[in-house]
């Protein structure tokens, strides 16, 4: 009886060990940061120099090998120290701590004196596969965890978070106005081409009013910048003045830009 007791708390001793280093195992190292899957997603966080950290995350338990067209950086050789705190990883450079939970996917950075910079919440990445007009896609949601009435700076300014297309300041979300303004300054151009030439094109080809306001108004086949905002007023409850202007009066002004040109 007393070698079967041995044997149980052998085994149980060796379950505990197993449990306790199952996180660990599931944490590939590389040279300046780590790699891991959890929560249906491969993501890496790599220090790209001392201050920079670089996060990326794919759907899926596969990392993907697209070159990114937005991260022109390389990473600069930077000495990161590795540790565990709990069930968490760490990582250290000489300016910032990161802390990572692989169960959950939460994301912790402080500065090199131990004070919180910003925590990408657990749990709070989410990829929704959708159908973009037959092109297999996925809206994406990322959150951050902010204290109550915290506010993101740049040095000692306010500042946001510019994050695929929007600006996120801690309260509110908004388009990026420079991508607004993109579509207004094209908008125009265009619609003043075709005032110019009586609504045709330098080939001859004859071009139609619904032709124009398929690019540059709602397009229930081809997705349109006026779409993609209205999508995003929708599902991230924008609070946008800016961007309500352009979804409300958007046909008007495309009206008013055709007989500027006329006038031309």
């Amino acid at each position: 009886m007393k070698m079967n007791l041995r044997k149980t708390g052998i085994l149980l001793a060796w379950a505990m060990i197993i449990a306790a280093n199952g996180t660990a195992q599931n944490v590939q190292r590389t040279s300046q940061g780590i790699k891991y899957a959890a929560q249906g997603m491969n993501v890496s966080v790599e220090f790209y120099s001392p201050s920079i950290v670089r996060v990326y995350k794919t759907p899926g338990e596969t990392a993907s090998d697209k070159e990114s067209l937005v991260v022109i950086k390389a990473p600069e050789q930077t000495p990161v120290s590795f540790g565990e705190n709990g069930k968490n990883v760490t990582l250290s450079s000489q300016m910032i701590q990161v802390e990572v939970n692989p169960e959950t996917g939460g994301i912790h950075f402080f500065d090199k004196l131990g004070q919180r910079l910003l925590t990408d919440k657990d749990y709070g990445t989410q990829f929704t596969p959708f159908n973009d007009a037959g092109v297999p896609s996925y809206n994406v949601r990322q959150a951050f965890l902010l204290d109550k009435d915290e506010v993101i700076y740049e040095g000692d300014q306010p500042s946001s978070i510019n994050y695929l297309g929007f600006l996120f300041d801690g309260k509110s979300i908004r388009i990026r106005p420079h991508a607004i303004t993109k579509y207004y300054y094209r908008m125009r151009r265009k619609a003043h081409t075709i005032g110019r030439s009586n609504w045709t094109s330098s080939k001859g080809r004859r071009i139609s009013a619904k032709e124009l306001y398929s690019i540059y108004s709602r397009n229930d086949e081809k997705q349109t910048f006026i779409d993609y905002a209205r999508k995003a007023k929708g599902i991230l409850k924008l609070n946008d003045q800016e961007a309500n202007a352009l979804i409300k009066h958007h046909k008007r002004k495309i009206a008013m830009a055709i007989k500027e040109g006329q006038k031309k």
